[in-house]
């Protein structure tokens, strides 16, 4: 990257509605409140304006970048939020972040037709527990103590961003696995893949250079390139 070109917007409908309308390598969206936010397969993702970081990048990746540009961003929030607000966070595939096994953070990539990647990041800043959909997502403010600033949090997001995407670019997309998988709790444990037509149990055995995700279960080593995942307890 050469630079990020931010444009703030009190609302919208949805910030990466309006980041494919702008397809500008390094344009980004930033809204107080979205009144339609998505995460992946349109699933609503919604927060009280003005509690929550809500932004979408435009990407240029090149070659297997591409590919693995989900879990480059998982590690650029992760890590984002881990030296702005202080807080343990892991990854869980394909594109959440988890602090203390609740969500704090979501993902979204989508790919309009050309050569972009449209990054969509919601990360639970500011959120009581009062606003969070259950007690399976959690908040920064809740885990802190203490309010985050938003603005703080957006530049060190597009920071990491920049570093990982520049590491990816000299060193090669294995330097962005190996980080995944240093920042996960999951792999090894038992995990449940939910499909549109089939659920599949097993361990989760490791991430691919592709980003695919690799289940034992008691068929074989089973690769998904796509699919919502739960982390199951062991009994």
């Amino acid at each position: 990257m050469t630079g990020w070109t931010i444009e703030r917007y009190e609302v919208v409908q949805s910030t990466q509605d309006v980041a494919r309308e702008r397809l500008t390598d390094g344009r980004v969206i930033v809204a107080a409140w979205q009144r339609a936010g998505r995460g992946r397969h349109g699933r609503p993702w919604s927060a009280p304006p003005g509690r929550a970081l809500l932004f979408s990048a435009v990407l240029a990746p090149a070659g297997p970048v591409a590919a693995i540009l989900p879990l480059l961003a998982g590690v650029a929030v992760r890590d984002a939020i881990a030296s702005t607000a202080g807080v343990a966070a892991e990854l869980k595939w394909p594109n959440d972040v988890l602090s203390d096994g609740a969500k704090v953070a979501g993902i979204l990539v989508e790919r309009p037709p050309g050569p972009f990647a449209v990054l969509g990041v919601g990360i639970n800043a500011n959120l009581e527990a009062v606003d969070l959909p259950g007690d399976w997502a959690t908040s920064l403010l809740i885990r802190t103590g203490h309010p985050v600033d938003l603005d703080a949090l957006l530049a060190a997001t597009l920071e990491q961003l920049d570093q990982w995407l520049e590491r990816a670019a000299s060193a090669g997309i294995d330097v962005i696995v190996n980080a995944w998988r240093e920042r996960t709790q999951m792999l090894g444990q038992p995990v449940e893949v939910v499909l549109p037509d089939r659920t599949v149990r097993g361990i989760a055995e490791d991430v691919t250079g592709s980003g695919a995700l690799l289940v034992r279960s008691p068929s074989g080593v089973e690769t998904f390139i796509a699919g919502d995942v739960r982390q199951l307890r062991i009994r």
